[in-house]
């Protein structure tokens, strides 16, 4: 089983929320939006995204036949995202090894192909970074109290015409978007639906294109913030 806040009833107001994307000078190492424990990524290829997305939607799927309970999905799903099971019980690496988790999880050092991310929510955040959004901090929800958000979430900046695309995708993925903390954050009732949302966003990635127009002079800090020119 999958964690599903059943009270949460995503929506995506009208007129839509919107934030202007990160000035260059203001992002560190750590990325923007004063969060902890984050960092810049940075522009993905498409491919990279989409590797990812569809890694995930393995790992969910296994995820959701291992689980029994919420305890169970939270201790397999750290389990994946840091390569180590030593800390299942019993029960739980026998549903693990049996429902193909382990072939799913990378050696503890080796490099994790969600990115260090969280399972859940790497896809919608590298969907994102492809399209030349910017994310800034992201969260899948945790059953312990170390979780900061009660639900999945990914905060992120990106222009108003990319917005009102996502916009739809948002809606018809199930999920919901705000403004907060001076930034958009796209939230759901569960990963379903933000996996569901990075699939929906790379499947219409055409949409988001822009015309052809005349090149820009790249910005000194090279490649990575080459996702803040539009």
């Amino acid at each position: 089983m999958i964690p599903h806040a059943a009270e949460l009833h995503p929506i995506v107001p009208e007129p839509l929320p919107s934030c202007q994307m990160p000035d260059p000078e203001d992002i560190t190492e750590e990325g923007f939006g004063l969060f902890r424990d984050t960092w810049w990524i940075g522009r993905v290829p498409i491919s990279e995204a989409e590797e990812i997305v569809d890694y995930e939607a393995e790992v969910l799927d296994a995820l959701d036949r291992a689980a029994g309970d919420e305890e169970d999905y939270e201790a397999m799903a750290v389990s994946v995202e840091r390569g180590e099971s030593d800390e299942l019980s019993e029960a739980q690496l026998r549903s693990f090894i049996d429902c193909g988790l382990l072939k799913l999880s990378p050696a503890p050092d080796d490099a994790v192909l969600f990115g260090s991310l969280e399972v859940g929510i790497a896809g919608l955040v590298h969907a994102l970074l492809a399209l030349r959004c910017a994310t800034a901090a992201s969260c899948r929800s945790h059953t312990c109290e170390r979780s900061w958000s009660n639900c999945p979430v990914v905060f992120f900046a990106a222009p108003d015409r990319r917005v009102a695309i996502l916009a739809e995708l948002i809606r018809s993925a199930g999920c919901g978007l705000i403004e907060d903390r001076g930034m958009l954050k796209i939230y759901a009732p569960s990963v379903r639906e933000t996996h569901a949302l990075a699939q929906l966003i790379l499947k219409q990635r055409s949409r988001f294109t822009s015309k052809p127009g005349p090149k820009r002079p790249q910005r000194s800090r090279g490649d990575q913030l080459g996702l803040l020119e539009d």
